[in-house]
């Protein structure tokens, strides 16, 4: 398991302003919580901010994600399938305003997956991810920073 400063080492904290370096601070701190659970993902409010936190690999099933070779929606194919077997366990979430996505590793692609389609929907939120593997092909970056 990584240390919390080990983890913050990817972040590119200079970029950020005070306000984003707290969010990212607390995104950390909720992908390392990920860890500590059984599920996939925490959900949390902090200050009245709501935080979507996903799991980075961990069981054989985030394995078989990891290595389900393809494309499909213009992600990789089992970081695709791991997002979509989410869906019924965070839609209630999605509603939300303002919601910030954050992950490590295969969360952080699960974090970029549905914060792009979180965005398309017409919300606004932020997306903090840690060790993030290369998630999809040209249209999926072109879709993540519209």
């Amino acid at each position: 398991m990584l240390s919390f400063n080990q983890f913050l080492i990817n972040e590119k904290l200079a970029y950020l302003n005070k306000d984003e370096k707290k969010l990212s601070l607390i995104a950390a701190a909720l992908c390392l919580e990920c860890y500590k659970t059984a599920r996939d993902f925490v959900f949390k409010k902090v200050n009245d901010t709501p935080f979507l936190a996903f799991r980075g690999t961990k069981s054989l099933q985030s394995w078989i994600y990891d290595l389900t070779p393809g494309i499909t929606n213009d992600v990789w194919a089992g970081f695709n399938n791991f997002a979509q077997d989410l869906q019924n366990d965070i839609k209630p979430y999605l509603s939300l305003p303002n919601l910030i996505f954050t992950g490590h590793s295969l969360g952080a692609t699960v974090a970029a997956i549905e914060y792009v389609e979180y965005c398309r929907q017409g919300n606004h939120g932020m997306l903090f991810t840690f060790g993030s593997p290369r998630i999809g092909n040209d249209q999926f970056l072109k879709k993540l920073f519209q």
